[in-house]
């Protein structure tokens, strides 16, 4: 008997339902026909078994893995754009705000 192992990437729709597939899926198979799984070290073994391929399943290299870092490096791109595009306006509102008052410095001294 094998036993699969299926990482679904369902889980991660709330993120970005438009750039996770629903149907994506990996899986490992888990052999355990040389346990007793009737037999409580049985039943560890094959746990221990199944938490290993899950954690291949879900690490690195796995679909889960790849669209989770396509999203913070689609939320870094966001931020930097962000934080540029506020840094740019602040220095636009100061230099149009001392550019003004040079403007009303000059008028006076006339």
């Amino acid at each position: 008997m094998k036993y699969h192992i299926y990482a679904f990437a369902s889980a991660l729709l709330a993120f970005s339902p438009l750039q996770m597939n629903a149907n994506a899926q990996e899986q490992q198979t888990v052999s355990y026909d040389d346990l007793d799984i009737s037999t409580s070290l049985g039943r560890s073994l094959l746990m221990t078994r199944v938490y290993s391929a899950a954690k291949v399943v879900c690490g690195e290299g796995s679909e889960v893995h790849r669209q989770l870092n396509y999203l913070l490096d689609k939320a870094r791109r966001e931020c930097v754009r962000d934080a540029v595009g506020q840094a740019l306006l602040t220095l636009e509102v100061r230099t149009a705000h001392l550019s003004n008052a040079e403007e009303g410095r000059e008028a006076t001294a006339r």
